[in-house]
């Protein structure tokens, strides 16, 4: 049983497109913190492409 996930696993990996594309992201710390309000995504398929946009309400504390 075990190598038959493996194998599934191995079969979706070589399936899978290489190529990915991403940019932004909330990147904090102690000294810097984020509080993140709401996180929205929306994925949509056109022309054999996906598209997935991202809304983050977020609030940055002063430092």
């Amino acid at each position: 049983m075990k190598h038959l996930f493996s194998g599934l696993a191995l079969s979706a990996a070589l399936t899978l497109p290489t190529a990915a594309l991403a940019c932004g992201g909330l990147f904090c710390n102690n000294n810097q913190p984020v509080n993140q309000a709401a996180e929205r995504i929306l994925f949509g398929l056109q022309d054999d492409t996906l598209h997935m946009h991202v809304r983050i309400n977020y609030r940055a504390h002063p430092t």
